[in-house]
């Protein structure tokens, strides 16, 4: 049995979902309730089951396997079908795995960085593995290795960089204490009219986040946890560190509002750590802030690549083109962002190399806050 969400309103396309009757597909369907309905026909379609994915194509390499109208992208967490028929539909079904039971399971669980089954990472699976990597077939709108947040002073700013650098930190401060609406964690979406779409999948908050550098937010994460819960994630913080264990949480949950319709990119702000003893915060032209966007969004988004490349070689040897290139959509990309950015507020902050958490939120929030400088 199948059911219909949406069409939603997601990185500027309405997209239909259609989900099975399995415990994933209800996570799913409470999560993306965070996104507006839209009010025109569907041009994104995406399916999840827990039917198998098609085994016969070209297996070049074994992780990948291409189609006659697309191909399929093997993970150790899913498979995706990209149905590439009519790039102005394009069609995603996710197959999910069959959730094992038992004693597996248990130790599946514990091991976990996220202590998650694929019913609860379910919506993270959605937008890392669908919907943003539908994105590869727009030419109007990219990804941004960036947390997005609207404040009331300033407008939405973007908070980009390398994974670690404290995004995921400044952005979740200037939403619980700072007066801003929560827009994206870790991926944004911003389109050529300079709109930066919401992306409301549950931010990740990491064990670098949490414990004496901030005993708020932590309590508020583990709020209704269990003993088992609360024990995996020591487990998981003495096996491996901080940046090994995570949790998803709501963004009402953990930032009040939320902002749910594009809104004009007003300030951009890439973190850099350095050997340094203070924070500087620096203006960066357009064209090397866009660069160095690309730089990171490219490292990102790798997995993906990956399969777009072999997806290329697999077209080329079949003698058809390929629907899109990594090498191509690069660099429009890069050309976008650059048209973007030329009228925003672009800011480098380079931060000391050991500067804490605590420190990164008492030192910056309250000067982005105030205006960016």
């Amino acid at each position: 049995m199948t059911q219909a969400i949406g069409p939603i309103e997601l990185f500027g396309h309405a997209v239909a979902v259609t989900v099975d009757d399995s415990p994933a597909a209800a996570v799913l369907a409470s999560e993306l309730a965070l996104y507006p309905g839209a009010e025109r026909p569907p041009d994104r379609f995406v399916v999840l089951t827990h039917a198998p994915p098609p085994t016969r194509g070209m297996p070049n390499p074994t992780s990948h396997l291409e189609l006659s109208d697309g191909f399929v992208a093997r993970y150790p967490t899913a498979s995706v079908r990209f149905g590439l028929s009519d790039l102005d539909a394009i069609r995603v079904t996710l197959h999910l795995p069959v959730e094992p039971s038992g004693l597996r399971r248990a130790r599946r669980r514990w091991r976990n960085i996220q202590f998650a089954t694929p019913d609860e990472s379910v919506g993270q699976l959605f937008h890392e593995l669908a919907a943003v990597p539908m994105l590869s077939w727009d030419a109007d709108r990219m990804p941004i290795h960036a947390s997005a947040v609207e404040l009331p002073t300033t407008g939405l700013v973007l908070v980009g960089g390398t994974g670690g650098g404290g995004k995921t930190t400044l952005a979740m401060e200037l939403c619980r204490r700072h007066g801003g609406r929560f827009a994206a964690d870790d991926i944004s979406v911003v389109d050529a009219a300079g709109l930066v779409h919401p992306n409301l999948a549950h931010p990740k908050i990491y064990g670098y986040n949490l414990g004496p550098e901030d005993p708020e937010l932590e309590a508020l994460v583990f709020a209704g946890s269990d003993a088992v819960d609360r024990a995996q994630w020591r487990w998981r913080m003495r096996r491996a560190g901080p940046s090994g264990v995570r949790r998803r949480i709501s963004p009402q949950r953990l930032a009040g509002d939320v902002t749910t319709t594009p809104t004009p990119l007003r300030g951009y702000l890439l973190l850099v750590r350095e050997p340094r003893d203070d924070v500087a915060i620096e203006p960066i032209d357009a064209e090397a802030a866009a660069a160095m966007s690309i730089d990171v969004l490219a490292a990102e988004i790798a997995e993906h690549h990956r399969h777009l490349a072999w997806h290329a070689f697999n077209a080329r040897a079949a003698g058809a083109a390929p629907t899109v290139t990594v090498d191509a959509r690069l660099a429009g990309w890069r050309e976008l962002l650059t048209r973007v950015l030329a009228g925003v507020d672009c800011r480098i902050v380079r931060i000391p190399t050991g500067l804490d958490a605590r420190a990164l939120r008492a030192e910056l929030a309250p000067r982005i806050a105030a205006g960016l400088g």
